[in-house]
């Protein structure tokens, strides 16, 4: 039994399943998800980085710069990010 992305088809398959039920009705809505693209290993490894150096002393307008520039060659340049 998995819950999907659709609630009309969650009420179907999840009636009788009161944990599923509650999980996809209450707690879903206000759950941010990662981004389903092939490269948000490599965007959150690099914003754990920038994390740790600002934690280690790095000026945090530094670290973002840094940041800024992995992000650009992970996602193959700015203008595929957006803010």
């Amino acid at each position: 039994m998995r819950i999907t992305p659709r609630s009309d088809v969650n009420k179907e398959i999840l009636a009788g399943e009161p944990l599923l039920t509650y999980i996809s009705e209450k707690v879903l809505p206000v759950t941010a998800y990662r981004p389903p693209v092939a490269v948000y290993p490599q965007v959150s490894v690099a914003l754990q980085e920038a994390t740790a150096a600002v934690a280690g002393g790095t000026a945090p307008d530094q670290a973002a710069a840094d940041y800024q520039k992995k992000l650009e060659g992970i996602v193959g340049g700015a203008g595929n990010i957006a803010s």
